[in-house]
């Protein structure tokens, strides 16, 4: 039985998403963050799930801003209409997220079609997302939507990656699957179980979800 690698993540900066509210307080600003999934950081096996790019931008508390011209009609819309909003003291927030995945074999010398293999893939997405929380849990509904294929370029930056690192490009995405595509819906519960600050205004989370 083939061995999976393990998957490394790394948040390079903190989204309010991932990291639920202490204490409510305004803020008309949306935030930023730039999360990476790649095989790279353990072992470098670079095989199966590989990488996994994601850029999300997230809005402040949609009810504190309900009357802000920024705000569009749409996003109050969702939020009177999603069935996990309505608990009182919940903080809102919808959520605009570009992502891009790439999935390639064990073995990555081959350029025929390996037929036992994991096949090379790759996704490009774009997703809209409603986010309801408080200090203590965390619900999520996602809509995601892209292509699956040669034109989600995932073979192409793949290959400019490795060059750019000199490291080996898979030879295989010539057998990649064909354009197709995808509609994805996700749903999402995480509760704050450990929560502990450590000096610096450094500290942890133990954030389980299902």
């Amino acid at each position: 039985m083939k061995r999976k690698p393990v998957l490394f993540s790394a948040l390079l900066m903190v989204l309010p998403v991932a990291v639920m509210a202490q204490e409510p307080t305004v803020d008309n600003s949306w935030d930023f963050a730039f999360f990476l999934e790649d095989d790279w950081f353990f072992g470098h096996t670079d095989r199966y799930y590989t990488n996994g790019p994601r850029l999300s931008w997230t809005s402040p508390d949609i009810a504190e801003c309900r009357t802000d011209s920024w705000v569009p009609r749409w996003c109050n819309s969702l939020v009177e209409r999603s069935p996990f909003t309505k608990e009182p003291g919940l903080r809102r927030s919808v959520s605009l997220s570009l992502g891009q995945n790439m999935y390639i074999p064990e073995d990555k010398r081959q350029t025929d079609l390996i037929r036992d293999d994991r096949p090379y893939a790759g996704v490009t997405y774009g997703a809209v997302g409603l986010h309801a929380k408080n200090s203590r849990h965390m619900e999520s509904l996602e809509l995601a939507f892209g292509i699956v294929g040669p034109h989600s370029y995932a073979g192409d930056m793949q290959e400019e990656v490795h060059e750019l690192i000199d490291s080996a490009v898979p030879n295989g995405w010539n057998n990649q699957l064909e354009d197709e595509p995808i509609v994805n819906i996700f749903y999402e519960r995480t509760r704050k179980s450990l929560h502990s600050g450590l000096s610096g205004g450094l500290g942890y989370d133990v954030l389980p979800f299902l």
